[in-house]
């Protein structure tokens, strides 16, 4: 009885696996890790000056919405504070304190995947990002702050410049983990979605209206990507890319569930979404949680 071999042309047909990942040598591999060096010195510069003005906000109570800073709390709020004997400065300290640790926390893993895997182009991508959104603070906390501040036009520029590198980025490493490649060779049309999310941001600032179609762009871009990435789990990962892929989904999507429970009290549960309520206070807390969860994704994925 003759049997098939496994590369028959019986077989189901499987695509090829992806290639390992590029690694930089010579003159390019010292060019980005100096481009690298570069931009963490500017972020870091952005990062530790946005710490002060930021606490500075929060201890006054915000009366225009327009001008408030990220979790600075509104004349609503106090009567929470007041039934918890906190005092403004003290909210302030621990709201600070956890951006901060949440920032740290992308830098750290940022750091050492640049340490361990700067010679592969997955690894110097993987860390711009992780301390671009460090630098940045917990739902651009820092950032929106350092911007509203009288600094230097020219820091102001960079900073500004990184803030719209930083959607792009993050679409970018969406759709080449974890091999560093597009697969298909297509797929890098994707990341013109994620431009167009960012520009679409901006759009809804000047024109409050279009706010009704950003449900329509996310699930546009992000389904396109995730679709990207369920395409290449069944036809081109290897087991350990497979892995891979797991561990990050695994840790993030815990993450992402505990940042939903956090919305759907607040936006849906009347003793959770009043303006007195002291589950409001929560609210930067469990989403600095949710942040925490990426780079720890991120790490354990990238290290295996």
């Amino acid at each position: 009885m003759t049997t098939l071999s496994p590369t028959s042309n019986s077989a189901p047909e499987r695509a090829k696996p992806i290639r390992p990942d590029a690694r930089l040598h010579g003159a390019w591999l010292n060019v980005a890790r100096w481009a690298w060096m570069v931009a963490a010195l500017l972020l870091a510069g952005n990062f530790v000056f946005s710490i002060l003005p930021y606490y500075t906000a929060l201890p006054t109570v915000c009366r225009v919405v327009t001008q408030c800073a990220t979790w600075q709390l509104a004349p609503d709020n106090l009567p929470a504070l007041a039934r918890l004997h906190i005092s403004l400065d003290a909210y302030a300290a621990y709201t600070v304190s956890i951006n901060v640790v949440a920032s740290l926390l992308f830098w750290a893993v940022g750091i050492l995947i640049f340490w361990r895997k700067s010679r592969e182009w997955l690894g110097l991508s993987v860390s711009l990002v992780l301390i671009l959104v460090g630098s940045s603070g917990v739902a651009d906390s820092l950032q929106g702050t350092f911007l509203t501040v009288n600094s230097p036009l020219l820091l102001g520029v960079l900073v500004l410049l990184f803030n719209v590198l930083q959607w792009p980025a993050v679409g970018l490493f969406l759709l080449t983990f974890p091999t560093g490649r597009f697969t298909p060779r297509w797929s890098w049309l994707v990341v013109l979605l994620w431009m167009g999310q960012l520009g679409y941001f901006w759009l809804t600032t000047f024109v409050p209206a279009f706010a009704a179609g950003l449900p329509l762009v996310l699930l546009i871009t992000w389904g396109s990507t995730l679709g990207v990435q369920m395409y290449r789990y069944l036809r081109s990962y290897t087991a350990v890319q497979r892995q891979q892929v797991k561990w990050f989904l695994f840790v993030v999507v815990v993450g992402f569930l505990l940042d939903i429970a956090n919305i759907v009290l607040i936006g849906l549960i009347a003793p959770f979404n009043a303006p007195d309520s002291w589950f409001k206070l929560l609210d930067g807390t469990v989403t600095a949680l949710f942040f925490m969860t990426v780079p720890v994704g991120i790490g354990i994925a990238i290290f295996r």
